[in-house]
């Protein structure tokens, strides 16, 4: 199996793209990149419709996942 398609089962995301995936030796932490697939841009999470995006910026924003064993993971998405 494919590492991305591992780390996406592992992950149980959808609608989204892995870009790649970074390992840092010195913090052993996994940085995942990931980008949201073409047909679920600037959808509403509550209704799903399309709708205008408002809190945006140029930056990347992360989020911290489920560890895998002594290893940190996040989760970077590009604004």
């Amino acid at each position: 199996m494919a590492l991305k398609k591992l780390l996406k089962s592992i992950l149980n995301v959808n609608c989204i793209k892995i870009i790649n995936a970074e390992f840092d030796h010195v913090s052993s932490s996994l940085y995942i990149r990931v980008e949201i697939t073409k047909g679920q841009r600037s959808r509403c999470p509550v209704c799903g419709r399309k709708c205008n995006g408002y809190d945006s910026t140029t930056e990347y924003r992360s989020w911290r996942a489920l560890d895998f064993g002594a290893c940190r993971v996040y989760i970077l998405f590009p604004m």
